[in-house]
């Protein structure tokens, strides 16, 4: 977890995965051997990891506490969710125990804003409680951007979700 304060504001960090994680071509679609090649001294250690060949990265919640509001943005792919993609399918991360070790609670949360609905950004409105998908964050307002969320509609009205999962449900 990293905290930085900026005036009233303390921001900090929930990490869900990190380290290497992805095929280049997964984050890079069509990017070839010799390009990493070329640009492995300022990707590797931090950005590209040698002895795997993946890319590395951080997947976070960023949280806002300020003016005695708790705010999240983007709340990561979540656990326990049926994804196409096998790195976010079915996960199990440390996301809430380490939500809870920043000393924070659920039913504390003001606002969850999604800067837009992939997968990867709405993971954790949801979790599963007894065998049934509840909010995460049971006293948040969710905000999300009109266009974004009139696509999603539409798409999923027409039957139609994201490639990588449903992510109207979330």
């Amino acid at each position: 977890m990293f905290d930085i304060t900026l005036g009233d504001a303390r921001i900090s960090t929930i990490v869900e995965v990190s380290g290497p994680r992805y095929a280049p071509d997964f984050v890079f679609p069509g990017i070839t051997g010799e390009e990493i090649s070329r640009n492995i001294g300022w990707m590797a250690p931090d950005l590209y990891d040698v002895p795997s060949g993946r890319i590395a990265m951080v997947r976070q919640t960023n949280v806002v506490r300020v003016g005695g509001q708790t705010i999240l943005i983007d709340t990561c792919v979540g656990d326990c969710k049926t994804r196409n993609v096998p790195a976010f399918n079915r996960l199990r991360t440390a996301w809430l125990a380490n939500f809870e070790a920043a000393g924070l609670r659920t039913e504390e949360v003001d606002l969850v804003m999604c800067t837009h609905l992939h997968v990867d950004h709405v993971g954790w409105n949801t979790r599963l409680i007894e065998g049934r998908w509840r909010p995460t964050f049971p006293n948040a307002r969710y905000v999300f951007g009109r266009r974004e969320l009139d696509h999603w509609l539409t798409e999923h009205a027409a039957g139609r979700d994201s490639p990588d999962g449903p992510v109207f449900e979330d």
